[in-house]
């Protein structure tokens, strides 16, 4: 599946959006990263002709010290993550935030489907 700049970039604004809410409220910004997740990234950038380099020595093959390394657009399912989603379903008393997100997730499923 080759996917378009429009699909990139709202791909980086999940990112954008779910990044910044983690970073606000996360004692330990990127616990929730593992290995099987660094597989399906890859797996999906080689679908898409795009070789990742393993950071060496690192706890996991993309997960640097600023952060992963991998662009949002293909990690895909760690860029959907935010802990109160994945558990709740909803981002306690922030409704507008909560709206965003879903109104940008419905966005990249419409696109996903339109580009299969």
């Amino acid at each position: 599946m080759k996917l378009n700049p429009k699909t990139i970039k709202l791909w980086k604004d999940m990112y954008d959006l779910t990044y910044n809410k983690c970073k606000e409220t996360c004692n330990n910004l990127g616990s929730c990263c593992s290995e099987e997740y660094c597989l399906m990234a890859e797996k999906f950038a080689e679908e898409n002709g795009i070789i990742l380099e393993h950071i060496k020595g690192g706890k996991l093959p993309f997960l640097g010290p600023n952060g992963c390394i991998v662009p949002p657009h293909l990690r895909q399912l760690c860029t959907l993550h935010q802990c109160k989603i994945q558990s709740l379903g909803f981002y306690p008393n922030d409704q507008k935030w909560t709206t965003k997100y879903f109104n940008l997730r419905e966005k990249l499923e419409y696109l996903a489907f339109e580009e299969e």
